[in-house]
């Protein structure tokens, strides 16, 4: 190749491909990704502190074959405990999903919504879309948090934090849901109304996050 083709070549594509890029504005994250962002960020760096030894992986070994067994004795339990979820558990979290997605709307056909308590700004609402699969708002009040999401039910599958933490049994407005304490105040409620799955995150405590969940409603 002659000395003088790269050049030119370099040039060509620069000018007919990359400068043909409309310049576009940065993106602006949500403040609900940057948090789940800092949170397994976090769970990363945590994890790689930790060493495997040959002793400590017979460890595993062992509680994973009794935690396989006590599965098998007690799913039916589990079931019937959280009869509208099917979970898979890990050594730090828990995969959800709908247990029972048999002629629910594939996507956001009915709007629900959350009576949010004064004071509270929306910084953030997806546009919803005849195919969307989940819609989010998120609130905040200073520090203070709410994150709202409607799904449908086929499209739900979160992974929450269980390491240390433990799903309960809740019931919101007469449906069956779990709760969970996720540390410094902060809770996930997460219940399916037989149309849709909810959750709500925040970190307004317990109490009050449960009868948040409570003014969950159909937006006419």
């Amino acid at each position: 190749m002659q000395p003088k083709l790269p050049p030119a070549f370099e040039a060509t594509l620069s000018e007919r491909i990359i400068n043909t890029v409309p310049d576009m504005p940065d993106h602006v994250f949500s403040k609900r990704f940057e948090k789940k962002m800092k949170q397994l960020i976090q769970q990363n760096k945590t994890a790689s502190k930790s060493k495997i030894t040959v002793k400590r992986m017979f460890i595993c070994i062992t509680a994973a074959v009794l935690a396989a067994a006590i599965m098998a004795m007690s799913v039916g339990a589990v079931r019937d405990f959280f009869k509208n979820f099917f979970m898979q558990i890990f050594d730090t979290h828990t995969t959800v999903q709908s247990n029972d997605i048999e002629n629910t709307p594939t996507s956001i056909e009915t709007v629900y919504t959350i009576i949010v308590p004064d004071g509270y700004e929306l910084v953030y609402e997806d546009e919803i879309f005849e195919w969307s699969p989940y819609v989010c708002h998120d609130y905040y009040k200073d520090d203070i948090y709410i994150f709202f999401t409607q799904y449908a039910k086929s499209n739900y599958k979160i992974n929450v934090n269980t390491e240390n933490h433990v799903l309960k049994y809740i019931s919101v407005n007469g449906y069956d849901g779990y709760i969970i304490d996720l540390g410094n105040d902060e809770y996930l409620i997460s219940w399916d109304n037989g149309e849709y799955v909810f959750d709500i995150m925040s970190n307004i405590g317990q109490n009050e996050l449960i009868d948040l969940a409570e003014t969950v409603y159909k937006v006419e």
